[in-house]
């Protein structure tokens, strides 16, 4: 009996005399951060975390209405989107503008009634410079939806990606 207290006692940090001996409330382990707790900072994107460093959760410029630019995390974990703009003209001169679809014909358009660029309210803005240097090289290389390459900036290879 005696040699299986004292291996107790080395197992559980108690000597001999500690056997028995009211030890509630007394224990000495750290306390482990649960493993759930949301930590904005850590790079992955948890509970009401809009982003979390270079995680924006796939969300871009084009997806809060801009044409152009790259959304930022602030530190609160929040999509900050100012470094987007809208480039290229654009005008609701479409009969059907601001009816809630987009008539443009142009990407993610419901129907082809109005000019691209005349729907704006509900297609957003359509960008177009074609400025880029392989413009007309047959491979949109803009970067965007649909692009081979992204060797020039988004909505200036109009030529081969059509207007964005």
């Amino acid at each position: 009996m005696y040699l299986l207290l004292i291996t107790l006692g080395c197992s559980s940090g108690l000597k001999p005399s500690d056997v028995g001996a009211d030890t509630a409330g007394t224990s000495s382990t750290p306390a482990v951060p649960s493993v759930s707790e949301e930590v904005c900072g850590d790079g992955l994107i948890q509970g009401d975390e809009e982003c979390d460093g270079d995680d924006f959760g796939g969300v871009t410029c084009i997806d809060l209405g801009f044409n152009t630019g790259e959304v930022l995390c602030t530190p609160g974990c929040f999509v900050d989107d100012v470094n987007c703009s809208n480039r290229g003209d654009c005008e609701d001169s479409c009969v059907y503008a601001e009816d809630g679809a987009c008539d443009d014909g142009g990407p993610g358009s419901t129907s082809a009634v109005c000019a691209v660029g005349t729907d704006c309210a509900d297609c957003g803005y359509r960008l177009c410079e074609d400025s880029c240097t392989w413009k007309g090289d047959g491979a949109c290389d803009d970067g965007g939806p649909g692009a081979t390459g992204d060797a020039c900036a988004y909505g200036t290879d109009c030529s081969d990606c059509g207007v964005r």
